[in-house]
């Protein structure tokens, strides 16, 4: 998986790589699951799609992550993997988004962290020509 786990005292952040902005946001959407359920106990028996549109990419990434944690709360879906299609004007940036998973059964899935959500707290940002890498810390 391309995250690592940051040390912080009662939040737990990640910090997450990609080759482009869409692969930053397909690592940042599976390791937002891996770090809530072992993904490896999801079957995919349904897709969710969406689009999320932000001014900027560090409320888009945000808004992105709190979508990922919304679903699992409120829609009890789990995800196994997400794809994502990432898109920039010259005024926003979009996501479209597919989460192939299934809903989510207490007798097969183990949750190893509940996420109340992601924060601006310490968040960084960082793009290169190589690679994109985002820092992002999650209340617990």
């Amino acid at each position: 998986m391309k995250y690592n786990l940051l040390d912080d005292t009662g939040d737990l952040g990640i910090e997450v790589k990609g080759e482009d902005f869409s692969k930053l946001f397909e690592n940042l959407g599976n390791s937002v699951y891996d770090i809530i359920l072992k993904r490896e106990d999801v079957f995919i028996s349904k897709v969710d799609r969406g689009v999320l549109k932000e001014d900027s990419l560090e409320d888009l990434l945000i808004k992105f992550s709190n979508m990922i944690i919304y679903k699992f709360e409120c829609g009890r879906f789990v995800g196994k993997m997400v794809k994502v299609d990432f898109r920039r004007s010259k005024n926003f940036f979009v996501v479209y988004y597919k989460i192939f998973g299934e809903r989510l059964d207490p007798s097969r899935h183990f949750i190893k962290n509940v996420l109340k959500a992601a924060t601006y707290h310490n968040f960084e940002m960082f793009e290169s020509k190589k690679y994109k890498k985002v820092k992002i810390y999650f209340d617990l």
